[in-house]
């Protein structure tokens, strides 16, 4: 198994800094962690492949995952890898994660994560980030799939891109910055090389193969560190988050690089 030597003993997570400030925009609308934390991603079930409950150290829930694929739809909500992250009371969505359907390479090779607020000043909505209008005019689906998706009207801006590497050892997320002319402004905008993940190497006969660390691109501190903590009864992963951080953001990827996993290879979860 391949991946990265490991950092996070070298790392001083006391120290440890993402270096966004107060006012940074981050996809849930809440603010940067002001300090170390550990969050806990809890699989609702174990061979589900998107139902997350995202909890805070004391065990509080954060946050919640919602595939949008039920009944007749959920052999396409796979395909397209869709995931809501709903938070709040009441509870509302405060994020989602899809699947690039066209144009990334391989077919689960991009992903993008949308905010309900625009990444800079001017960006439009991205009408596809609705499955309602990525399905129009796709004459081969049901018609009972296709209505599944209708309703779903909230506005949607291209917050970060997701790029996955062949091996899956490697990831790069981007965010979406203004381009340079006013002219060109629409749903996305110039990619900005935002943080570096990479699997960790573990020991051969490791059963926790699925571990991922994170930092700034050509920097060593790490930023996020998680690693899958099952027992017979749950799976869920432990994630290490410097303060200064989207811990929206890094739940978001977390997740949908497991989902990645699950269905390419038809397993169950990260270090199963």
């Amino acid at each position: 198994m391949g991946g990265e030597q490991s950092r996070l003993e070298t790392t001083n997570w006391d120290t440890a800094d993402g270096g966004l400030s107060p006012d940074h925009f981050c996809v849930t609308g809440h603010p940067p962690t002001t300090e170390f934390k550990t969050i806990t991603l809890k699989k609702d079930k174990i061979l589900n492949n998107y139902n997350y409950t995202i909890l805070d150290a004391d065990g509080s829930t954060i946050a919640t995952t919602t595939a949008l694929a039920k009944g007749s739809a959920k052999i396409l909500g796979e395909y397209t890898g869709v995931f809501d992250l709903e938070g709040g009371s009441p509870l509302h969505k405060l994020a989602r994660v899809k699947r690039d359907m066209f144009g990334s390479g391989s077919w689960m090779d991009g992903w993008t994560i949308y905010s309900l607020q625009p990444s800079y000043e001017g960006q439009k909505p991205d009408p596809k980030a609705h499955l309602e209008n990525e399905f129009k005019g796709l004459k081969w689906l049901p018609k009972k799939t296709t209505e599944y998706y209708k309703g779903d009207d909230a506005a949607l801006f291209k917050a970060y891109h997701v790029k996955l590497n062949p091996s899956r050892e490697h990831i790069t997320v981007s965010t979406y910055g203004a381009p340079e002319k006013e002219s060109d402004y629409g749903v996305g905008g110039e990619l900005v090389p935002f943080l570096k993940v990479e699997r960790v190497k573990v020991p051969l006969l490791s059963i926790n193969f699925d571990t991922f660390q994170s930092s700034r691109p050509g920097e060593s501190g790490l930023l996020s560190y998680w690693e899958w903590k099952n027992t017979t009864m749950e799976h869920k992963m432990e994630m290490k988050l410097a303060k200064g951080v989207d811990a929206g953001m890094h739940a978001c990827m977390a997740i949908l690089i497991n989902l990645v996993k699950e269905l390419e290879s038809g397993g169950t979860t990260g270090g199963s």
